[in-house]
């Protein structure tokens, strides 16, 4: 209802299409599963579908025509398309029962090119991962509006830029706050930078990882990268050394003693 108080000026249209892939990572083996949709008045559901490898596969599109709205700073505001998995055939007499939901916020595909993203399922019992691929072309309003940042419920790549980004400034901030800052290396983990010396950790037995094969390498170096800024301005702040690193160590020469 407040929407019909927001002037024509801040209303953009769109023609959208989300396509429901696949649910991923799911515990059971049996039992048929669909896809509840919900936006704003509207509504509807997919086919039921089997599971097979602990995948449950949709390919569902959904045709949508969500208005939104653009706030007083540029942004398009929230616009949350819900997304509910449900479950059917669990027990004997019994209708169906949710498997968990997932919150689209349609605001963030606003920048009219097709997007694929994973989430993680809410309010569940189980770890499971709804990939989805949304397309929106504005059809009616002001094309100079700005879209507002990914969420963390994103599991994409883009999702994660947005955690890695928060979390650089959370260690910026905290290195202001409190010089002392608890430093856990990682045994596969290459921090380089901190006061001029580059450190390669390994566990024996388990060697280095190759980050041409290993995708999580570059996940582990960009948190250790934000550690090392973090200790880094620790230490201009003390104006000494961090506390277990002596002139003329380094970290590698203390793990071997």
């Amino acid at each position: 209802m407040a929407s019909l108080f927001v002037s024509k000026a801040r209303k953009v249209k769109f023609e959208a299409t989300c396509v429901v892939h696949d649910l991923t990572n799911l515990p059971y083996v049996s039992g048929l599963y669909y896809v509840k949709w919900k936006l704003k008045m509207k509504e509807g559901s997919s086919q039921k579908c089997t599971v097979k490898d602990h995948t449950v596969t949709f390919d569902t599109p959904i045709p949508l025509q969500p208005t939104l709205i653009i706030g007083k700073d540029g942004v398009l505001l929230p616009c949350e398309l819900i997304l509910y998995i449900r479950q059917t055939g669990v027990n004997a007499g019994k209708g169906s029962e949710d498997v968990g939901r997932v919150v689209v916020n349609l605001a963030e595909f606003g920048a009219e090119r097709e997007r694929t993203r994973r989430y993680l399922l809410q309010d569940s019992r189980v770890n499971s991962i709804l990939r989805i691929t949304v397309k929106m072309q504005l059809v009616k309003g002001d094309p100079t509006y700005k879209v507002p940042e990914t969420t963390l419920r994103d599991l994409s790549s883009e999702g994660l830029r947005g955690v890695f980004s928060d979390q650089a400034s959370d260690s910026d901030q905290g290195a202001l706050d409190s010089p002392h800052i608890p430093h856990q290396p990682n045994p596969h983990a290459t921090l380089s930078g901190t006061l001029g010396t580059s450190l390669n950790l390994s566990i024996p037995g388990l060697g280095t990882p190759d980050s041409a094969t290993d995708p999580n390498v570059d996940i582990v170096n960009r948190l250790f990268a934000t550690s090392a800024q973090a200790t880094r301005s620790a230490v201009h702040a003390e104006g000494g050394t961090p506390a277990g690193l002596r002139p003329g160590t380094n970290a590698a020469s203390r793990l071997s003693t």
